[in-house]
């Protein structure tokens, strides 16, 4: 993606921000909105890598050490000399007082130490480039007093070359120090507030996705669960009171049929009745009130782990594709494909839930 369509993302979604409790509401005008498009394109490190205005400082350490490696070259080949007598004499035989070879070897050390820190080690500190530029300085100031002027073939040429490289030594550090790093802070700063705000219109959206998920189970899902729970041990409530009659109307005319036989009033009837009652109902308890009483309770138990285990899915389901959507693709996407998605997608979630 372009810096073109990052600048045109980052307009739009700067300009749907309302809330007063937004850092960059007062960017209303085009040139604040240019501003805080350009800082963000400037110093936004797309997928982890280098930012643009730090890739640009460290271009100019390099033209640093090339321009002075240059200067050096013409200043040495004025002198008429052969490669080998330039050797000798600048770097073999090397004197301060007419050796302009150390201005080279001065660069060469800001090159490695600039790039060491800002480039590879990446860190966000003043400090390094603070104590490369001082000791340029310091140095350069010493050779302007020990060098031999008055013998030197070219001396405007040596005068450019000292200057050019105090100016480059301090033209770096203002990059680093007004740049560099106040750009890569300022986009991490809207990129902070970006991410800010779209959490907060997920958290809305979770909550009111799941406001509703939990009517709509709670209607389709819980209540006929239950209401088919009461029916099944309705059935075998019913179910048992006609076993308990039959085994009664059995009881009772056996009974008749045995006393019409034998003649016998009270005694005979009482023991039967209490025979037969007690092992019927020793058998009805054994053989069927316990074992429905147990299958229903293990029918009632069965649903309530599943109702969970649809919740948990259900919600699950919804934290995953929120995990996903939100914390692992912006992590490895562009910062210009998340401000772009941003954009195009959760735009009209803000609108919705303003409406609501």
């Amino acid at each position: 993606m372009t810096d073109y369509h990052i600048r045109e993302a980052a307009e739009s979604l700067l300009g749907s921000v309302t809330s007063p409790q937004y850092p960059y509401r007062n960017y209303t005008n085009s040139h604040s909105v240019n501003i805080v498009t350009e800082d963000l394109v400037a110093g936004h490190r797309p997928q982890g890598r280098m930012s643009t205005v730090r890739r640009f400082f460290c271009l100019f350490v390099t033209f640093d050490l090339l321009f002075t490696s240059l200067m050096w070259l013409i200043c040495v080949m004025l002198r008429g000399e052969t490669l080998e007598q330039i050797f000798n004499r600048e770097i073999l035989h090397y004197d301060i007082k007419i050796s302009l070879f150390d201005i080279v070897l001065l660069a060469v050390i800001r090159f490695s130490v600039l790039l060491l820190f800002y480039a590879l080690l990446y860190i966000n500190n003043w400090s390094v480039i603070a104590l490369s530029t001082g000791g340029t300085c310091a140095f350069l100031i010493a050779k302007v007093f020990f060098f031999d002027w008055p013998d030197a073939a070219q001396p405007v040429y040596q005068v450019f070359l000292i200057l050019a490289s105090f100016t480059l030594s301090w033209g770096e550090a203002w990059f680093l120090d007004f740049r560099v790093l106040p750009q890569e802070c300022r986009a991490q700063d809207i990129i902070d507030s970006i991410m800010q705000t779209v959490s907060q219109v997920l958290l809305i959206l979770a909550s009111f996705t799941l406001s509703w998920g939990e009517a709509w189970f709670l209607d389709f899902r819980v209540l006929p669960q239950e209401f088919r729970a009461q029916d099944i041990i309705d059935s075998i409530m019913q179910t048992v009171y006609q076993v308990f009659l039959i085994l009664a109307s059995f009881t009772l005319s056996w009974g008749e049929a045995w006393f019409l036989d034998f003649r016998t009033v009270s005694q005979v009837f009482l023991i039967l009745a209490s025979f037969t009652l007690s092992w019927g109902e020793a058998w009805f308890l054994d053989f069927r009130v316990l074992p429905q009483e147990c299958r229903a309770q293990d029918i009632i138990d069965s649903i309530s782990p599943q109702v969970w285990l649809i919740l948990a899915s259900f919600t699950l389901s919804w934290g995953e594709a929120w995990f996903l959507d939100f914390r692992v693709l912006p992590q490895e996407c562009r910062a210009q494909d998340i401000i772009d998605s941003i954009s195009k997608t959760y735009s009209s979630y803000i609108i919705y839930i303003l409406m609501l």
